[in-house]
């Protein structure tokens, strides 16, 4: 994971040093013999949005579950504010102010979309 080379500009053209807010670096993760997630980087800088697709089974949410303290990868590091972290649990991720809403399909399904949303 690169730091401190890369540049990006503020909204009034001003350069300053990029600091990724959090990511993961060659990230692998193994459930026994099955390779979940394999070699990913990603970093997240503050001021941008990323969109992340693929197919079933394409390891998304177990990226999600590394980022937010779920799953530990077997290898590689998580980073945040471009230093290596740890997060053995979610209440690691939670007191660094790191947190994942995983997607759910029928949390209360006698409510509408909506109403499933507002609770």
């Amino acid at each position: 994971m690169s730091t401190g080379s890369s540049l990006w500009r503020n909204g009034f053209g001003d350069r300053k040093e990029r600091v990724d807010i959090i990511g993961v670096d060659k990230a692998s993760v193994r459930f026994g013999p099955t390779l979940a997630l394999k070699d990913v980087t990603l970093q997240i800088v503050p001021g941008t949005i990323h969109a992340l697709a693929g197919e079933n089974g394409s390891g998304k949410s177990t990226l999600f579950k590394v980022l937010g303290g779920v799953v530990t990868p077997t290898q590689g590091t998580v980073t945040m504010d471009g230093k290596p972290i740890i997060l053995n649990s979610v209440r690691e991720a939670i007191h660094r102010r790191i947190g994942v809403v995983f997607q759910e399909l029928s949390l209360f399904p006698h409510l509408s979309g909506f109403s499933n949303i507002a609770v």
